[in-house]
């Protein structure tokens, strides 16, 4: 686990890169992704716990408020100082660093091509390695699998283990039980030297460089670093270090509240016969469950987009079905022979020619990948349902002013989750233009080529070639409760703001992924 801060690397399908010693830099993050959640019902309370507690929390806005409520339970856990959330303030600086600002759960090389026998690839909100991930009782492969907030639980692990008890007793013995364990007891020594240019750690951590013989000020004005010079970094570089990310965190506190979506009993339910899904264009998302579904209906969902003038357009209705939750899939250059074969089949499926079923629940695909050629990549069946739709195999919906429209393009990956696809007609609604789309996943989860798209959780789209209206899309796919949308890196993806560096698959199309599920509001009728 390392921290980084500089200039933002090709991070690919995932992102972020870190070692235990070495680390890369980023660069400062531009705006910040929706803390739109929704929170258990509080006896009498209809206002959101966060603008009332937790709104001077640092980088507050580029997390849920769940995440927000768990890193102020884990400060307390720990036994970290009270007073203004100053422990917890601690705490989301630190992920901050090694997240590179994202908070993803998936940031670092791991996710690139997942691969336990490798001890050097590092994953998540403070970059787990082989070893660390091990010491908390799970694998980097279950840490890719999880929600930020379910994350955190092996984070407040990580802080709890023998070998810091009574040390993390500032900002800085935190930090460096993540960046460099064995000088978190030296973190009151404001002139111990953490590493010297003997380690890698020393070039690969530029942030600590702060002596005016480590770097020198480019024509620009950037300060650009020295490489392969003698070199020490000090526990007062780290202190100077950590208290520039706390102050940077303090202008993304969060500004939107949404906690306070919890059922009422007054609502009323928007549905007949078919639990319906109400998409407004100011961004909300309701999920209305009727207490009697119509025989039939029990395995489909009602779409419907509400306009800015109050007009209900009903878009589609689609059918559902459950599957085991899949893990991203693993690269292997043979067919997996892990578990008894149950099927074997060829298919002719976009770029996936074969497909394995195994007893566990696991399925392995083969093909032609775009960047890595012939392989295999294995999807590991979890313990949890996932609820996908069949998306229809088109749309053309066209009313009042409203374009709803989508084709599918050289793909079998015509299933996607049903809360996604409720965010999908929202921004489709929102751009009004007839996107392309190369799918989200197959029937069971799975999703070759992408490693990424399993469950449902992404959605690709081609670009449609006119820079303000793939702008227009980007901004909307985030409107609509995107939380990672990626683009690609060639000189047309350049001119395009806002979306992440999604590396060269991207430069054909654009990435959606991680729909923030928890924005929506569940209405039943009583």
């Amino acid at each position: 686990m390392s921290g980084w801060f500089g200039d933002l690397w090709d991070w690919g399908e995932t992102k972020g890169t870190a070692t235990k010693d070495k680390a890369p830099t980023v660069q400062k993050p531009e705006g910040r992704s929706p803390a739109m959640v929704k929170q258990r019902p509080q006896e009498k309370k209809e206002t959101c716990v966060c603008k009332e507690q937790y709104k001077d929390l640092v980088w507050g806005g580029k997390v849920s408020c769940e995440f927000r409520k768990k890193v102020v339970q884990m400060a307390i856990n720990l036994g970290l100082p009270q007073k203004n959330y100053e422990g917890a303030n601690w705490l989301m600086t630190i992920m901050a660093l090694e997240s590179a600002y994202s908070f993803s759960p998936k940031c670092g090389t791991f996710g690139k091509n997942p691969d336990e026998s490798s001890k050097y690839k590092y994953v998540g909100l403070i970059q787990f390695g082989k070893a660390a991930a091990e010491e908390v009782g799970t694998t980097r492969t279950h840490l890719i699998s999880l929600t930020a907030e379910e994350q955190l639980d092996y984070v407040e692990k990580h802080f709890q283990l023998k070998q810091f008890k009574g040390l993390l007793n500032n900002r800085t013995a935190l930090y460096l039980s993540v960046n460099y364990p064995s000088a978190t007891k030296y973190a009151s020594d404001k002139d111990h030297v953490v590493y010297d240019s003997t380690k890698d750690a020393y070039d690969d951590n530029p942030m600590f460089k702060r002596e005016t013989h480590e770097f020198w000020i480019d024509k620009k004005g950037k300060k650009q670093y020295y490489t392969g010079k003698e070199g020490k970094s000090y526990v007062w570089e780290f202190e100077e270090a950590l208290k520039e990310v706390e102050d940077l965190g303090k202008s993304n506190k969060t500004k939107t509240f949404t906690c306070e979506n919890i059922n009422k009993t007054n609502d009323k339910v928007n549905a007949k016969d078919v639990v319906t899904y109400h998409i407004y264009s100011g961004g909300k998302i309701e999920k209305h469950i009727p207490k009697k579904i119509k025989e039939g209906f029990e395995k489909k969902y009602k779409y419907v987009f509400h306009d800015s003038k109050g007009n209900e357009h009903e878009v589609c209705t689609a059918d559902w079905h459950t599957t085991k939750e899949k893990g991203i899939g693993q690269v292997y250059k043979t067919k997996p022979t892990h578990s008894k074969v149950i099927s074997d089949q060829n298919v002719s499926e976009g770029n996936t020619s074969r497909r394995v079923k195994y007893e566990n629940g696991d399925i392995a695909e083969y093909g032609n990948h775009p960047k890595k050629g012939i392989i295999w990549l294995l999807y590991k069946a979890g313990k949890n349902n996932v609820e996908l739709v069949k998306m229809p195999d088109s749309l053309n919906y066209s009313k009042d002013g409203i374009l709803i429209a989508y084709n599918f393009s050289k793909t079998q990956r015509r299933y996607t989750g049903a809360n996604s696809f409720a965010g999908f007609i929202g921004y489709l609604a929102k751009s009004g233009y007839k996107l392309t789309t190369t799918g989200s996943c197959f029937s069971e989860g799975s999703s070759f080529p992408s490693q990424e798209h399993c469950n449902g959780r992404s959605v690709d789209t081609l670009y449609l070639g006119v820079i303000e209206q793939d702008q227009k899309v980007i901004d909307n796919a985030m409107f609509f409760h995107f939380t990672e949308v990626l683009k690609g890196v060639n000189s047309y993806c350049e001119k395009l703001k806002r979306a992440g560096n999604g590396g060269t698959l991207h430069n054909s199309h654009l990435h959606s992924g991680n729909f923030d599920s928890s924005i929506i509001k569940i209405i039943k009728e009583q």
